[in-house]
Parts: structure tokens; sequence; C-alpha cells
């Protein structure tokens, strides 16, 4: 059975395919005890959570019942580079995101360096 967060493909190893179930992890800009983080979202799998276990400075969050870090490329790169080919990460959030980050700077419109973007409302994923 497949659940939503779970895709197939063909392994053509074998004459008869073999259809292996690949998990998907979804990747989210929120706030967090005040700085910018990214949550990583999945449904609970022992082989994604070691994965992710291993990067230096994640830590997990009761609030939101995910694994988060502070947004920036190095952490982001260090995500994709944990989970590999373990899964299919899901970032169009934070290309959305940063879309309209660029926007805002494009248009020159005043940002105080102080100010940060409202609190995004995430739903516990479980």
């Amino acid at each position: 059975m497949i659940t939503a967060t779970t895709f197939e493909r063909p392994c053509s190893e074998r004459k008869n395919y073999l259809y292996l179930k690949i998990e998907k992890i979804r990747l989210e800009i929120f706030i967090h005890r005040n700085p910018e983080c990214i949550g990583v979202f999945f449904t609970v799998n022992a082989k994604l959570n070691t994965a992710v276990k291993k990067i230096p400075t994640i830590k997990w969050s009761r609030t939101y019942a995910c694994w988060y870090l502070l947004f920036n490329k190095e952490n982001y790169v260090a995500i994709t580079k944990a989970i590999g080919s373990k899964a299919i990460t899901d970032g169009v959030n934070i290309k959305n995101y940063l879309e309209t980050k660029n926007k805002i700077t494009e248009g020159k419109v005043h940002v105080n360096e102080n100010t940060r973007p409202a609190k995004t409302i995430l739903t516990p994923y479980r």
C-alpha cells in the first residue's frame, strides 16, 4: 500500500519489476525560538531517522514534531547529503520562500534588519 508520502520506483535488476518504496521528506521554513529554521518533516522511518541524526547541528522540536536546523545554504546541503538516495526531498516551500524574499529585495522595499517574517503556523505532522 502506498501512503501519501511514499512513491514507487521500479528496480530493473530483475526480469519482473520489483517496486521499491521511496519516502518523501518535506522541507519547510519556519521561525522556531527566534531564528529562521529549516524543518525536516517525514513519517516515522528508522533509516531516515538515523541518517538525519548524523547531521551535526540538527535538533528535535517537540512543538513541531520535526527535526530542524538554522536556515542557511550549508545546512540545506548537509540535509540533502545526509538523506542521499534514501528519500526524495520536497523543497518547494523553500523555493517559494526564497522567491518571495527576492521579490521584496528587487522591489527596493526597505526592510528593517530587526524585523523577521511572520511566524509560519504549522500543524503537527503525525
